[in-house]
């Protein structure tokens, strides 16, 4: 469910990689002298993903990245969740989409130490975002 990608690079490679994906908006940024964003990034991001729907949709076989409630499929949240450690009420996974929506939930396969810990270090800021996400919901008026 994962790139085979960390194979084939070193471990300062790996490194300088991750820190250039996670900071990568803050480069947009300064590359444009402060006056812009990633936005076109994220919108050709947003085509990529509403692309693949429609395939899906069609009756293609579709396997993408999604941030999806992990009670989207029951055994392939679990195992998930099993992976993780810890019970999150949604992540972002390898997921295979169909007609009717999510099909299945695949696993994150073997994790190295070093994404083993990055893992750890993200899973309380991503279960405050979690919890802050789901109450907006239940007091919004949508």
């Amino acid at each position: 469910a994962q790139p085979s990608l960390s194979k084939n690079l070193d471990q300062a490679a790996i490194e300088a990689l991750t820190k250039r994906i996670q900071f990568g908006g803050d480069e947009v940024v300064k590359a444009k002298d402060g006056a812009g964003s990633a936005t076109l990034s994220m919108a050709y991001a947003g085509a990529e993903f509403a692309a693949k729907i429609l395939k899906a949709v069609k009756g293609e076989e579709v396997v993408t990245q999604s941030y999806v409630s992990l009670d989207a499929c029951t055994e392939g949240g679990k195992k998930v969740a099993q992976e993780i450690g810890t019970p999150l009420e949604f992540f972002s996974v390898s997921v295979k989409l169909g007609p009717n929506g999510i099909e299945k939930i695949l696993p994150l396969g073997d994790l190295n130490e070093y994404e083993k810990g990055l893992l750890k270090a993200a899973i309380p800021e991503l279960q405050e975002s979690i919890t802050k996400g789901v109450n907006f919901i239940s007091t919004s008026k949508l």
